[in-house]
């Protein structure tokens, strides 16, 4: 029974009243996914400062958004915040019997059928998890591979994690003159200017060329004005695959667009291999909502020849963490891999090769 299972059928024999802990973002995805398991609950609890002024505010959905002082009844409480934002500060005390911890903001944000390390894939997969820890350089990435997997499998609402730079990890790798950096799922031109930045930082002055891929056109059109004062930028307004293509693209405008079967618009796609045209890359970054694998395909030729450092995101499909290191491995055996984690849900986990 993995822990979704164990999670709804522990809750639907609670005999207490049950509350949300939060009334955002979170909640309302936790809401949605009690609603599609035939689970009731009675309402928000929320810290004194997040509690609406005006009364005909504290509602959602006729529910009500209550602080805990105001329970007059034992209740259950399902924690349903970010602890990207801030720790959570409730525990069982008074009214509150019971409290449910787990990370929803990683597999139910990402996809909660899909997205899973459930009993099957643990049994399956047992082997293949323990060779990928086996590439691993240090310490540090076994242990962010030990705490990922807890994670998606257990639940594990909060873990630690790297408080340095997301794809600019100076405990990893340091810039070299003359960069070539490519910038695949760029968005807005943020993690572009990330790299000018850890340039910077690391009395680097100069840099041979940026290369920043945005299919998203709102993105596209953010990040030419943010990188407009810049030179030696390339900004390419298409996504990168395995080949030239033209996909169905599914765009947010927001950090999360991606290609999907059944999307709002088609966008063109293309090969690092087919717009470097045999020039060299020296650092590659992927954030492409789980099309890294088709990317690094569409790279092979570069990766081969040129051996760029590589920060590829490994959490969107759950076979990522164990086919991308793999495939990168079979393109050049000299790579060395190290892995860190960059949020405490289960999110933003990157892959490095050097």
């Amino acid at each position: 029974m993995n822990f979704i299972s164990n999670f709804l059928e522990t809750i639907s024999k609670d005999k207490n009243d049950i509350y949300l802990f939060g009334a955002g973002f979170v909640a309302d995805v936790v809401k949605k996914f009690l609603e599609e398991n035939n689970i009731g609950f009675c309402g928000y609890l929320v810290d004194p400062e997040y509690l609406p002024e005006n009364e005909s505010d504290r509602y959602i959905d006729g529910k009500p958004v209550i602080t805990d002082k105001d329970l007059s009844s034992d209740v259950s409480v399902i924690v349903a915040v970010n602890p990207e934002k801030f720790i959570p500060n409730i525990k069982i005390t008074g009214f509150i019997k019971k409290l449910y911890w787990l990370d929803f903001n990683g597999p139910f944000l990402l996809n909660t059928k899909y997205n899973l390390f459930d009993d099957d894939y643990m049994y399956e997969n047992h082997t293949k998890l323990i060779d990928t820890a086996k590439m691993l350089q240090d310490f540090e990435s076994r242990r962010t591979l030990m705490m990922f997997v807890a994670q998606k499998y257990a639940g594990c609402y909060f873990k630690d994690y790297s408080h340095n730079p997301e794809y600019f990890d100076d405990d990893i790798l340091c810039p070299n003159e003359d960069e070539v950096f490519i910038d695949c799922g760029a968005y807005n031109g943020d993690s572009t200017l990330g790299f000018l930045k850890w340039l910077k930082q690391n009395n680097i002055n100069s840099y041979k060329k940026c290369i920043a891929f945005e299919p998203d056109n709102k993105n596209f059109e953010e990040m030419k004005r943010n990188l407009a004062f810049y030179k030696d930028i390339e900004l390419y307004n298409i996504g990168t695959h395995e080949r030239k293509d033209v996909l169905h693209f599914a765009g947010d405008n927001k950090t999360a667009s991606r290609f999907a079967e059944i999307g709002g618009v088609s966008v063109t796609v293309d090969s690092i291999d087919n717009i470097l045209k045999g020039e060299k890359a020296t650092y590659i970054k992927m954030d492409i909502e789980g099309s890294e694998l088709s990317a690094l395909k569409g790279a092979k030729q570069t990766i081969t020849k040129y051996k760029p450092r590589l920060a590829i995101c490994v959490y969107h499909k759950i076979e990522d963490l164990l086919t991308i290191p793999q495939y990168i491995a079979s393109l050049n055996p000299d790579y060395k891999f190290y892995l860190r984690s960059y949020n405490p849900t289960a999110l933003e986990t990157v892959l490095y090769a050097v």
